[in-house]
Parts: C-alpha cells; sequence; structure tokens
C-alpha cells in the first residue's frame, strides 16, 4: 500500500512538472511567435512605404494633376475661381505641400503617397479586428502591390486622399455599429465629411450604411432602435457641416459653385471619356470594363496585375456570398454598391475610380484567407500530448492496472487499443499539416511574387517624358517660336514655364489649337492611341519634308522647316559668327547653338 502510494506521488510530481515544462515552452513559443509577428509586420509597412514613395518623379504629369495642383496653389492665395467641378479639400493639401517644400513633381504627389500609406494602417487595424494580425499583414501586402492603388497613390490627384477619408469613415462606422458608441460616431460623421470634401462621390458610404443596418439578420440586433439612429443622423449632419466649412471662402458663391459641379457631371455623363479597352477606343465604356481590368491588367502604360491575387480576391468574394457573416455582409455592400454604381450607372469608366473598391477587396481577401486557416486547423487532429509531457500521458500512466480508457464521445464500441488508434490520429495529423503549411506556402509565393511584379515595375517606369521633353527644348526655343503638344498642354506648360507660348494641344474635351504655323509639334505617343482620328496625323503624314523629326524622351518632335523659320534662325544664328565666317546657309544645314 505504501510503495502504491510512493508510486502515485512520484507520478503526480511527474506530471506537474511535464504540465510545468508544456506551459513554460507555451510561453515561449508566443513570445517567439510575437517577435516573429513584429519583425513581419514593420518588414511589411516599410515595403508599404518603399512602394509608394520611391522613384516618386518617374511618370509624367497629366491633365489632371496640373490642373489640382496650381488650384491648391492658388486657394491658398486667395483665388478661387479655378476647378470648381470638384469639392477644394484635396486641392488644399496639394497646394500646402508646393507652399511648404517648393514646386515640384514630388511635392505636388507627396500627399497623394502619404494618404495611401495611410489608408494601409487603417485596413490594417481593420482586418486585425475582425480576423488576426496575420490576415491583417495579408491585407497591407494586397493594398501596397495593387495596380490601381500605386497608381493613384503616386499622382497627384484627389484619389488618394479621398480613399484614405472613406476608408477610415468606412472603419469607424463599423466600429460604432459593434459598441454603439457616440465617439465612433462622430468621429466618423467628420472623416466622411472630409471624404466629400474631396470627392462627392463620398456620400455613397451613406447607403452602404443604411442597407447595412437594414439586412435580415441585423435589423433584429437593436440597431433601428432611435438611441442608434440619433447618433448615426447627427454623425451625418456633421458630415454635411463639415463638407460646407471647406466652402467657406466661397460662401456668397455657393449657388454657382455647386450650379458648375453639377453642370460638369453632366456633361461627363453625356459626352463621357475616351479610353481603350480591348484594343478598342470608346468614349462609354461597356458595363463590364472593370471586370476587364482587373482580370487582364489595367493599360499597358500602367502597372499590370498579377493573375494569382486577382484569382485569391475573386475567391475572397465567392467565399463572402456563401458564408454571409456580418463582416462579409458590410464588406460586399461596400464593394458591390460602389461597383454597380461604377459599372452601370455612371456612363464612362476611368481605372482610378476603382481605388474606392480596394479595401473591401483586400479586407475580403484577408477574411477568406483567416476562414480558410481556420477550416484547415478544425481539421487537423491534436497531436497526442503524450509524447509531449502532457496531461494525456499523466492520465494514462495513471490509470490503474489492466483498465483501458475508451473515448465516451465516439459512438459504436470502445477500442481496447489506445496505441494504434493514436497512431492512427497522428497519422491523419501530419498529412492535415502538410495541407495547412502547403496552403500557407502557395498563399506566400502570391504575394511575394506580387510584392516584387509591382516594385519591379515602379523602378522600370520611364522617364518623365513631359520633362525629358521640356529640357530638349528649352535651349531651342527662340522669341515668338511657338509649340504645339499632341498631349496634355498644361503638364507642357508647367515644365517649360508659362512664358512658352502654347498654341494648342489636348484640354479636357480633346484637341484644339493652331498646329499648322507652330515651329514645334511635340507628340505624345500615349495620346496617339487614344486619339487616332484627330487631323493632325494626316497633316504630319502629308508634310514630312517640311519638319525634321526627332526621338526626345520618348516623344516625336518635329521642328519646322518653314523659311520664316529659317530666316529667325539664321539672324539669330548670325549674331554668334565671325564676319569672315559668313556664307550662304541651307535651310536644312543651319547651325545649332551648340555648333
Amino acid at each position: 500500500m505504501e510503495q502504491g502510494n510512493r508510486g502515485a506521488e512520484v507520478l503526480s510530481h511527474r506530471c506537474e512538472r511535464s504540465v510545468a515544462g508544456s506551459a513554460k515552452e507555451q510561453e515561449q513559443g508566443s513570445r517567439g511567435a510575437r517577435a516573429i509577428g513584429i519583425l513581419l509586420l514593420a518588414a511589411c509597412f516599410l515595403y508599404s512605404f518603399f512602394n509608394f514613395f520611391i522613384n516618386l518623379e518617374a511618370e509624367s504629369f497629366y491633365y489632371d494633376e496640373v490642373v489640382y495642383s496650381l488650384s491648391g496653389l492658388e486657394y491658398l492665395q486667395g483665388d478661387f475661381t479655378r476647378n470648381w467641378e470638384h469639392p477644394f479639400l484635396g486641392k488644399y493639401l496639394m497646394g500646402l505641400s508646393l507652399h511648404l517644400f517648393g514646386k515640384s513633381d514630388f511635392s505636388a504627389r507627396l500627399p497623394s503617397a502619404l494618404f495611401g500609406f495611410l489608408t494601409g494602417i487603417v485596413i490594417y487595424v481593420f482586418a486585425r479586428e475582425v480576423t488576426n494580425r496575420w490576415c491583417g499583414l495579408v491585407a497591407v501586402c494586397l493594398w501596397s502591390t495593387s495596380p490601381i492603388v500605386l497608381w493613384v497613390s503616386r499622382r497627384a490627384i484627389l484619389d488618394a486622399p479621398f480613399v484614405f477619408f472613406f476608408t477610415l469613415s468606412w472603419y469607424l462606422f463599423w466600429r460604432f455599429f459593434k459598441t454603439k458608441s457616440t465617439g465612433h460616431a462622430l468621429l466618423g460623421g467628420v472623416t466622411l465629411g472630409l471624404a466629400v470634401a474631396t470627392k462627392v462621390v463620398g456620400v455613397i458610404l451613406v447607403p452602404i450604411l443604411f442597407l447595412y443596418l437594414a439586412f435580415p439578420g441585423i435589423r433584429d440586433r437593436g440597431f433601428l432602435r432611435p438611441a442608434v439612429l440619433g447618433k448615426l443622423i447627427l454623425a451625418l449632419t456633421i458630415a454635411g457641416l463639415l463638407f460646407l466649412l471647406i466652402y467657406a471662402p466661397v460662401l456668397d458663391r455657393l449657388g454657382p459653385v455647386f450650379r458648375v459641379m453639377n453642370e460638369h457631371w453632366k456633361w461627363e455623363q453625356r459626352v463621357g471619356h475616351r479610353e481603350v479597352v480591348d484594343g478598342v477606343i470608346y468614349d462609354k465604356q461597356p458595363w463590364w470594363t472593370y471586370l476587364y481590368w482587373y482580370w487582364r491588367g489595367y493599360p499597358p502604360y500602367l502597372l499590370n496585375s498579377t493573375p494569382g491575387v486577382l484569382i485569391l480576391l475573386g475567391l475572397a468574394v465567392g467565399f463572402a456570398l456563401l458564408r454571409g457573416d456580418d463582416v462579409d455582409v458590410f464588406l460586399l455592400l461596400s464593394f458591390l454598391l460602389p461597383f454597380c454604381y461604377l459599372s452601370f450607372y455612371l456612363s464612362f469608366k476611368m481605372f482610378r475610380y476603382a481605388a474606392i473598391l480596394e479595401p473591401p477587396l483586400a479586407m475580403l481577401a484577408a477574411s477568406f484567407v483567416a476562414a480558410l486557416g481556420s477550416f484547415l486547423a478544425s481539421r487537423t487532429p491534436p497531436p497526442r500530448r503524450g509524447r509531449q509531457g502532457g496531461g494525456e500521458f499523466c492520465d494514462l500512466e495513471s490509470a490503474p492496472l489492466g483498465e483501458t480508457r475508451f473515448d465516451s464521445s465516439r459512438e459504436g464500441p470502445p477500442s481496447p487499443s489506445p496505441s494504434l488508434r493514436g497512431r492512427g490520429n497522428d497519422l491523419l495529423a501530419e498529412r492535415l499539416r502538410y495541407a495547412h503549411w502547403l496552403a500557407i506556402l502557395a498563399l506566400a509565393a502570391v504575394l511575394i511574387l506580387a510584392m516584387i511584379h509591382s516594385t519591379w515595375n515602379i523602378q522600370a517606369e520611364e522617364e518623365n517624358r513631359y520633362k525629358a521633353a521640356a529640357h530638349h527644348l528649352s535651349p531651342k526655343i527662340r522669341e515668338k517660336e511657338t509649340i504645339f503638344v499632341w498631349g496634355y498642354t498644361n503638364v507642357m506648360s508647367w515644365y517649360m514655364g508659362e512664358e512658352t507660348e502654347i498654341v494648342g494641344g489636348f484640354n479636357s474635351s480633346g484637341f484644339s489649337g493652331n498646329y499648322l504655323e507652330a515651329d514645334y509639334i511635340v507628340v505624345d505617343p500615349l495620346m496617339v492611341s487614344k486619339w487616332p482620328d484627330d487631323p493632325l496625323k494626316t497633316y504630319l503624314e502629308d508634310n514630312q519634308a517640311i519638319y525634321t523629326e526627332d526621338n526626345v524622351g520618348g516623344f516625336k518632335l518635329y521642328t519646322r522647316r518653314s523659311a520664316e523659320s529659317c530666316i529667325r534662325r539664321f539672324v539669330d544664328e548670325l549674331t554668334n559668327v565671325e564676319f569672315t565666317d559668313l556664307r550662304v546657309y541651307q535651310c536644312t544645314d543651319l547651325p545649332t547653338r551648340e555648333q
């Protein structure tokens, strides 16, 4: 009897040491996982920061970038006569950056890059809250490698600050629905007001919120009570007041400002925007345009997509439709309602408009990854703790000799051989654990390839073509010589300076101006693909003998050989040669300034 008691004490002591060791190992493992998580989080955000800011001046400005940047500078100086078509906040931010850091492409694009990076932080916090930190990292990687996100966030346009304020408001209202906190509601209203004060399309968040509250299953949880609705209406009222506050400097002209905005929107709906879709030029693109761009990649002069990421996003949307949890409903509404508005209501499609779809897509992907991980984990039986010195080992050892422990949870006759059953479970667990790791490695491979692909494309971006053409032309332009730009006239003026006379080119509706008398014609090949029917093309083909043709920074530069131009050049060059060197110059062999 005494020996039996001593044996029990020894076994008990052995079990206590085993459990203590297991707890210590778990604590060390959790510390290691936490350290790895912190390192991965830091690496992920460093990569995101790098992607948004590196090589920011590489690509040329285009029409809207100059309009918004110059408008922002003028607003800060009290001049609000330019660009009433869009609210003022985004242009204020660009003007402030130009005022603080000087007039440059980098300064104008700095706010967009910063807001693109900050949006990734909001997406991480949101994804971590509804899934876990690992899936939050997946969402940030998808956001930081998205071609449309990188294009929008690396341009001086309104979409990047708009998407940041919209996403932050979206997240704060989700927090309000979970906590019914007045603070979250008010902050959501403030950020929604900032989003609408950047782009009016931000009001689409309002129907998303009310559709979510009206959804069966969510409606029955008390969200439609007067107290909750009152907080929501108060938040929306604050958003409206903040939107009007942005227009404070022009309150006396608020009616005309809103009228211009409304007329511009109607004009765009009627006329459309010319884009090339699947090799066909459209002014009003078909409804499936965004689906085509997502699958095939955006136009070739943008960053191309990675098919693996797109397949992941498609699986995520399909899974959310099937599962239908609260967060899935919220994310699907946030994706599907803007998608339907862009695809079916707007008569024209522009790739940058799809930026509003990217946050819910990244979140849907993170939610899908989390659910897939949970499914694989649930299908993996726990390992036999007896081999690790855990509780099951102690239970078996302390059982009376000759008795057999049975699994009471299983139906049917008990198995008298726990060792055989354990080996079968271990084999199944090992196989499923391999599947689990294969899924993780496949996801990591897709994300890493997407990251390498997007960063490579950023590094390979072409030289700033307009800047190169301007640097080439500036020393050659003589007084009274003029330029016609088969491209964006205001962009060439941004680089050449306001004193250079540009007699025509592309404006918001098409090409205009007199190229017949221009001394220089600069042709942007990207615009040729969008405007192949312009008469300038025929004019240049029919008058090849009148112009010399050069390639400058990816542009075609045509220099007139007209008699008037030759005389002006001859007189100018005459002042730079000695009298004894005078000879009769042919128009085609006039000395250059360098000679």
